[in-house]
């Protein structure tokens, strides 16, 4: 029996922090902090994974505070704390004056800092002190699954540096999505990695579950009700707080449920309100076409601002008279789907 299971690990990459040569580098100005008497610090290790990517799309994770900590023999982040850039006459680049990324570095194939101009740049590295978060990019096409790079870069303070020499390894991704039904039958988690299109997974929601909640004895009964002339089954979807989205009538009667997805379907924002397409914050789709036996919903994702560790709790709601299933989608985005066999 096979199962899946979600990798939340931030990205593929193993990662060594080991020690780099000093440089002897001239601050400019009175107001620039001197890194270059800084001495070297103990040595911190970590093991992380990052996927192929195809775009600049970047992958983030957090430095562990007290490996920083340790490293740096203090017991709060430095003030003067900053990301530097090994280059390939072996100067560390510390500080913001010669970032070459928005707030880091480009590194070439040889791992070694340098202009995003460059034929040879293959990935980016941006670090937030405050956070100790490290992102990640890809210059798109000039990376390849299999290939390892040293990467030469560290944090420092006037009095300490701790070099970084982050060996990367590119793997492959793996499957983009799979989803587990919980034990009540109407909630379902999802997980997928990030997509640049409309491709949708199929959740195929438990009959039995959905229509004992109704109190109909069969699908078949729920789509008859659906499309009678008089409808005796409703389908709504829920806005965070529970609430119906509804649409104004053009008879002027009362509200009616309302769709912004394809077919019987909703789009929802990061909050897990229904929203439109592309409106701020567009997060996930579920859509249903409201006849499919067995019935499945298809969901997806919106093609743009979607990051692995985003996350929203979607919800769609049959009422039949006094009776409602609620089906809830638990949408989680991760950087890679791995398949275990038992």
């Amino acid at each position: 029996m096979k199962r899946h299971v979600a990798l939340f690990s931030a990205f593929a990459a193993v990662i060594l922090f080991v020690a780099c040569q000093q440089d002897d580098y001239i601050p400019f100005g009175p107001e620039q902090i001197d890194y270059s008497q800084a001495k070297q610090g103990k040595t911190i290790e970590m093991i992380e994974e990052m996927e192929l990517k195809e775009a600049f799309g970047t992958t983030a994770f957090t430095i562990p505070r007290n490996n920083v900590l340790s490293a740096f023999g203090v017991k709060k982040l430095p003030e003067d704390l900053t990301f530097f850039g090994v280059d390939k006459k072996g100067n560390r680049l510390c500080g913001s004056r010669y970032f070459t990324s928005t707030s880091g570095f480009y590194f070439d194939k040889d791992g070694f800092a340098c202009s995003p101009a460059s034929k040879d740049a293959c990935v980016f590295v941006d670090f937030t002190p405050s956070t100790l978060k490290l992102v990640v990019g890809q210059v798109p096409e000039a990376c390849k699954a299999g290939e390892t790079y040293t990467l030469h870069m560290g944090l420092t303070t006037s009095s300490v540096y701790c070099p970084i020499d982050l060996m990367l390894t590119i793997a492959t991704a793996g499957e983009w999505a799979v989803y587990f039904k919980h034990s009540d039958g109407l909630t379902y988690t999802v997980l997928e990695t990030v997509k640049t299109d409309y491709t949708s997974l199929p959740v195929y929601i438990d009959e039995e579950a959905l229509c004992g909640a109704l109190g109909l004895s069969s699908f078949a009964k729920l789509i008859e009700g659906m499309k009678a002339s008089k409808p005796t089954v409703m389908f709504y979807g829920l806005n965070a707080d529970g609430s119906e989205y509804l649409i104004s009538a053009e008879d002027g009667s009362s509200p009616q449920a309302g769709y912004t997805a394809n077919n019987k379907g909703h789009w929802f924002d990061n909050n897990g309100n229904v929203c439109k397409w592309k409106d701020s914050g567009w997060f996930c789709f579920s859509e249903w076409d409201g006849s499919s036996n067995p019935i499945f919903f298809n969901i997806g994702q919106a093609t743009t601002g979607v990051e692995p560790g985003m996350s929203a709790t979607i919800r769609q709601k049959f009422v039949h008279g006094d009776k409602e299933a609620v089906i809830t989608f638990k949408v989680e985005i991760v950087n890679k789907i791995l398949e275990i066999n038992e």
